[in-house]
């Protein structure tokens, strides 16, 4: 029974092999690539740098680069606060529009439907086609 075990296990490990070394040669190219972008934005800051205390002084141009970094810090969590926002509104309805889905009336409504159906049509088409405009327009007011 043990080897049964440790066989199902090798054949199960067969897939995660490739994945466990693709896995690691992204996590070094990533690392790798990381590291030349950081190398790349230092040297271009120094650059700036260099660039700017030619024409405006050693000085200057150091607060020039730091008021920019700090514009670009501050536009960049402006961004991920709105996106934040965004996503957590966008949460909220969707869990409203469930608990209204899920609430007992429309539970209620939609149990009932095929009887319904069973003594007037009419009525029943009519309730149909009224929960069908209702769930669609939920989802419209969602997106």
């Amino acid at each position: 029974m043990l080897s049964l075990f440790a066989r199902l296990a090798v054949v199960g490990a067969q897939g995660v092999r490739p994945k466990i070394e693709k896995a690691k040669r992204n996590l070094l190219a990533g690392v790798i690539a990381g590291f030349c972008v950081l190398v790349a934005i230092v040297s271009v800051i120094v650059a700036a740098w260099i660039f700017l205390a030619e024409v405006v002084g050693a000085g200057w141009a150091g607060l020039i680069i730091a008021a920019a970094a700090v514009v670009i810090a501050a536009i960049t969590l402006a961004i991920a606060a709105l996106i934040n926002h965004r996503e957590e509104r966008r949460r909220i309805r969707l869990q409203a529009a469930t608990m209204a889905a899920t609430s007992p009336l429309s539970m209620g409504v939609v149990g009932s439907l095929p009887s319904m159906l069973k003594v007037n049509p009419v009525v029943g088409v009519l309730a149909v086609g009224a929960l069908s405009y209702l769930f669609a327009r939920s989802r419209l007011d969602r997106s």
